[in-house]
């Protein structure tokens, strides 16, 4: 069958399965796509540019070093691209060809960031056993006696070790089943933090090997556990046990082998609760940073879209009638401070370099590499760009004028230190002889502007306007739209404007700037929120089981409290004893986990931004925030211990 895109007649050739996805899941046909020549048949002088992704298979046996080899010495064939290459790459250099497998260029920016969200994982699954262990050294104490009874009749030490088993089975598995459904409710979730440029994102599922790793995993753990307590109780005596009369050691001595090692499990709870804690207050700060960072612009109040218009449908001149109509309704609709249109804006997948020499005021000729942008000339007023010396562009910059270029500080540093505005840049224009080109005088400067990451450094750029280009925009434009209330409210009397100006024209992304910016912090704000989460649980699970196991201590000891009370100890020094044991596990905890998060930060340090890996204020405040939560942890038994009556306690 026969199709027509973008005025020109395609023959289907095939049909992919449905399963084929690329580049991404959104792309439905593939065309051929063509390469035009360096050299411009029309134009001797030019030189075109083409920007491109490029594929290879490699043959069995090559390495992408090989492949690189023979890239590099097949383009240094090829004729010399002049200004092309400057823009392209900075520098006109030999040509050189890198090979990077797609696997590792596909996974390169999500990689350390999910070995970090799998050490988190580890980490919590450590926190969950450590809870079980030190609820079951907790028992040991009580089972003793049921243990020496069962031995005494006759229960051997395999049928003793099968009951544990069995018991700590039975945990490992209902653990298991709850967490199976807790990891299909967050799968509901998850997808829509995800950003849209994580790679097959849509291919996560919960698949039955992942499911039965995880379920045996937890029962492998369940078994581990089960260990401890069989190794307590492997040599119990009968007659020593029926001989002690306390269920407990006295004071709840850390001498004591399971005190000793109970409070051991949950200091390093509470270490690695400081760990998780540390790596998500970071995030969150770098974070916070990302998002109050200084831009070069203003995102409140702005609509943006994308402007269609086909090539086979606008020529050029109706192309920029059609701009013209579109900004000119806009500006007239009530609520709209003012209306412009880019060939490229911040936080967008358009962008075009130009390449030229330029010879600074009493210096030498030097290649010049620098984003340039075609506008209009409110563009400055609706992104809210701040011009730091001169004017920015005005309708007085006509085709008739004298050609006006605005420059960023990028630019002055890289290339002119010293007097910028008068100077003229030679950038030409499109199907222009270069030495009967008018050149373009730098009449203002604004402040950088992020274009795509704030991580970025600054790059050189240049804004001139349409109207003094042949071509305009050479394309469909982006459109600015500042509004005096909330932007997306406008978002469909712009589909409406448009359409009723030409109905071949499409407006396409519409989004307002400030969604533009939360899009582009999409991934770490997914880092920031998962690792939050595993913070919280981490913390929760670590106060839970500081709680369980207090108060399991407080019913071992309920004759000793009773005997301290009979003995004059009042219940404020009751509170302490308890209190005091919790703190104790907690400080060292706490000590633990921010020594081991000051050597681990390193690995952080690609993630964040405006803070550092070792931050003060974020390792002072997990500290506050642990030895807080543990103390209201122990708050509960310790109260409840110095409710004990001191009668009732020994007659038990």
């Amino acid at each position: 069958r026969s199709i027509t895109l973008d005025g020109r007649p395609y023959n289907i050739v095939g049909v992919m399965p449905s399963s084929f996805v690329f580049p991404d899941r959104d792309t439905r046909l593939w065309t051929p796509y063509y390469v035009p020549p360096v050299l411009d048949p029309r134009n001797p002088d030019s030189r075109a540019m083409s920007l491109f992704g490029a594929l290879g298979r490699l043959k069995a046996g090559a390495t992408p070093e090989q492949a690189a080899a023979e890239g590099t010495a097949r383009a240094r064939t090829a004729p010399d691209q002049g200004m092309a290459a400057v823009a392209t790459f900075g520098t006109n250099q030999p040509a050189e060809i890198r090979v990077t497998p797609w696997l590792t260029l596909m996974t390169a920016d999500v990689r350390p960031a999910l070995i970090v969200m799998m050490a988190a994982v580890g980490l919590l699954f450590l926190i969950g056993i450590a809870n079980v262990a030190s609820l079951q050294l907790a028992r040991v104490s009580a089972r003793r006696r049921e243990v020496a009874l069962r031995a005494a009749l006759g229960a051997d030490t395999r049928r003793l070790a099968r009951q544990l088993l069995v018991e700590n089975l039975v945990l490992g598995a209902a653990g298991g089943g709850v967490g199976l459904v807790l990891t299909w409710l967050a799968h509901r979730v998850l997808p829509t933090l995800l950003p849209a440029t994580f790679p097959r994102a849509a291919d996560i599922a919960i698949s039955w090997p992942i499911a039965v790793f995880a379920v045996g995993a937890s029962m492998l753990a369940a078994i581990l556990v089960g260990v401890l307590p069989m190794l307590q109780t492997r040599r119990v005596g009968l007659v020593q046990v029926l001989n002690e009369d306390s269920l407990a050691p006295v004071g709840g001595r850390v001498r004591h082998g399971v005190a000793r090692t109970r409070a051991m499990i949950m200091a390093g709870q509470v270490a690695v609760a400081a760990i998780l804690l540390v790596g998500a207050g970071l995030l969150g700060r770098s974070f916070l940073a990302l998002i109050s960072v200084d831009r070069g612009y203003d995102p409140r109040n702005v609509l943006t879209a994308s402007l269609s218009l086909p090539t086979h449908a606008f020529p050029d001149a109706r192309r920029t009638e059609v701009v013209d109509q579109v900004l000119a309704r806009i500006r007239q609709s009530p609520g709209v401070q003012t209306a412009s249109a880019a060939s490229a804006i911040p936080l967008s997948n358009t962008y075009s370099m130009s390449g030229f020499r330029l010879t600074p005021p009493g210096g030498e000729p030097i290649n010049v590499q620098a984003g340039s942008y075609v506008v209009s000339p409110d563009y400055f007023d609706a992104l809210g760009l701040r011009i730091v010396q001169g004017r920015a562009l005005a309708g007085i910059d006509t085709a008739t004028s004298e050609r006006a270029a605005i420059v960023n500080r990028a630019f002055i540093r890289a290339y002119l230190p010293g007097q910028v505005l008068g100077v003229e840049l030679p950038l030409g224009d499109d199907n222009e002889n270069e030495e009967l080109a008018r050149p373009w005088k730098i009449v203002g400067v604004i402040d950088d502007v992020v274009m795509r990451s704030v991580t970025d450094p600054p790059r050189p750029e240049v804004y001139v306007s349409y109207r003094q280009r042949k071509r305009g925009f050479g394309g469909g434009p982006a459109l600015v739209v500042r509004t005096s209330g909330d932007p997306a409210a406008f978002a469909p009397i712009l589909r409406s404007i448009v359409r009723d100006v030409d109905r071949n024209a499409v407006v396409e992304g519409v989004s307002t700037m400030d969604q533009r910016v939360l899009d582009s912090l999409a991934q770490p704000r997914l880092y920031s929120a998962v690792l939050a989460t595993f913070a919280i649980f981490a913390v929760v699970i670590t106060g839970v089981g500081l709680f369980g196991v207090l108060s399991y201590m407080v019913s071992l000891r309920h004759r000793e409290i009773g005997v301290r009370a009979a003995l004059g100890a009042r219940p404020a020094q009751i509170v302490k004893l308890v209190v005091a044991q919790g703190a104790l596990m907690a400080v060292a905890g706490v000590v633990v986990g921010l020594t081991a998060a000051w050597m681990l930060g390193k690995y952080l340090t690609t993630f964040l931004y405006g803070v550092t890996s070792r931050d003060p204020i974020t390792f002072a405040t997990v500290a506050a925030a642990l030895i807080l939560v543990s103390i209201a942890a122990c708050a509960g038994p310790a109260i409840r211990a110095a409710r004990i009556d001191p009668l009732r306690a020994l007659r038990r």
